[in-house]
């Protein structure tokens, strides 16, 4: 590798039912830091994989399910563009569609010095 590449490291992972469409869930549902065990200034890319419904959105905290990025059965996997820990920690998730029960599963990849 020469000076200068980027690398990131799988250092996370998760999963997350979200059952409602009248609140978003954070995605970090279970575990809400990555600044607890990590510098919340460190670089991550974020893997999404939607399953069982048709659509689901990701948004920062304070926006409604009108915004964010939408994840249908059709693009059923996204990665988010690199963000800081602190700024993932904000990420809910919208269930768009009410008669669907969505879940996501998430990989967490750290980037490295």
């Amino acid at each position: 590798m020469a000076y200068g590449d980027v690398s990131y490291e799988l250092s996370k992972s998760g999963s997350v039912a979200y059952a409602t469409t009248a609140l978003g869930q954070k995605i970090l549902l279970t575990d809400n830091s990555l600044s607890s065990t990590f510098n919340p200034d460190d670089v991550w890319i974020t893997d999404v994989e939607l399953t069982g419904a048709h659509s689901f959105r990701i948004a920062p905290s304070g926006l409604s399910n009108n915004f964010g990025i939408n994840i249908t059965a059709a693009s059923a996997r996204i990665t988010l563009p690199p963000m800081k820990g602190r700024n993932i920690e904000n990420l809910r998730a919208y269930n768009v569609a009410a008669s669907s029960n969505a879940s996501a599963s998430y990989l967490f990849w750290r980037r490295l010095p």
